[in-house]
């Protein structure tokens, strides 16, 4: 299986400019080649990235003589990031592909195995030298790709390494799990991990930040500095969210085998004019993303089962719930129910259900 670590660089003054010089001849070779597929389908022909990189590499010596400053890596990655655009277009993943736009201290570029070395804390660039790293590689095996990037000025290496397949081994077989947003998850034996509500803490300051850049004119150097100013808020905000998300989510994967969960439909739940906002700060398809990569087995309940308004004693179905009722009780059986513990249960009951009958059974086996 393959696993990345990203680890963030702290290059010297030159070596920031030439990595500024990479992502720009990166971004130019994007445009070009986008530019020269769609001419090309106009016409008739039937471009792809091997023919794209074989006209430009023709032709760059000549009339782009300034690609030769930085690595082949930035103008290479370019054709390969273009062939994935329509290729995710035409499997209706994406948009239709799009000319990049120069933005302020962001953008990234490819490297394949053979053109970087890492040693220790540094890694060794083509045209760069050495650049120290903030800690030792995670992962030992075989290196396949790497990608530098920046992000709110800060510069770091994402390492892709080939590792040997370990099965973990879990003493509770299996776990459902209920995601919402007063309590982010709660699990069917009674743990809950708690939702940060970072992005509701952080509005005001958020607020001030975009009021404040509203006033500068654009271009000027105060300008540039209050766009960066925003964009360490940003960066801030995000990595506290995924420092709390990648704890839950390993807690869970390291206490369970089979993970229980619902297929929720997130971009029809994001059409909610009143609940958009929470649940955009909850990050449910992060939760979902890491859980599918880092547990064993993930087995989905189809969305429409009423986990909520199920009794898990007697299987009576409240209709008359609502939100707002975080605490019911059963008029059937009397049974007194917390919502979300309520609803993982009965997510693990009806998992259990479907795992049995393999009666649309839906599942996801992480690559362990």
């Amino acid at each position: 299986m393959i696993r990345s670590h990203k680890i963030r660089l702290y290059p010297n003054k030159e070596q920031e400019s030439l990595l500024k010089k990479a992502i720009g001849i990166n971004r130019f070779t994007y445009n070009w080649a986008l530019n020269q597929w769609i001419e090309q389908y106009k016409i008739g022909l039937k471009p792809n990235m091997y023919k794209l990189k074989k006209e430009f590499n023709e032709i760059k010596h000549e009339q782009f003589p300034w690609i030769s400053e930085v690595t082949k890596c930035s103008p290479e990655s370019a054709f390969f990031q273009v062939q994935d655009a329509y290729s995710r277009f035409f499997k209706k993943q994406n948009k239709y592909p799009k000319f990049k736009k120069k933005k302020l201290n962001q953008g990234s570029f490819k490297m394949g195995n053979d053109t970087f070395l890492v040693e220790n804390k540094t890694i060794k660039l083509p045209k760069l030298g050495k650049l120290k790293m903030a800690e030792y590689l995670r992962f030992e095996g075989k290196i396949i790709t790497g990608t530098v990037s920046c992000k709110a000025n800060k510069w770091y290496v994402s390492i892709s390494v080939e590792i040997e397949d370990k099965k973990k081994t879990c003493d509770n077989q299996a776990v459902g799990i209920d995601l919402g947003i007063k309590t982010l998850i709660t699990c069917s034996d009674g743990k809950s991990f708690e939702n940060l509500k970072i992005e509701r803490r952080t509005n005001k300051k958020k607020k001030r930040l975009n009021q404040s850049l509203a006033r500068k004119k654009k271009g000027s150097n105060n300008f540039k500095k209050q766009v960066l100013k925003l964009q360490r808020f940003y960066d801030r905000v995000t990595n506290i969210k995924l420092d709390h998300i990648h704890n839950m989510t390993h807690n869970i994967s390291s206490s369970y085998d089979t993970v229980f969960m619902e297929n929720l439909n997130v971009s029809g739940m994001l059409k909610n004019r009143k609940l958009s906002r929470a649940i955009q700060d909850v990050s449910f398809g992060e939760i979902e993303r890491q859980l599918n990569y880092k547990c064993n087995k993930i087995v989905y309940v189809n969305r429409f089962f009423p986990s909520s308004k199920l009794c898990n004693l007697c299987g009576y179905k409240n209709d008359s719930l609502t939100l707002k009722d975080r605490e019911w009780v059963c008029p059937n059986c009397g049974g007194k129910h917390d919502r979300d513990l309520n609803a993982a249960i009965n997510i693990l009951n009806e998992g259990n259900r479907i795992k049995e009958s393999t009666v649309g059974y839906t599942e996801t086996c992480a690559d362990k």
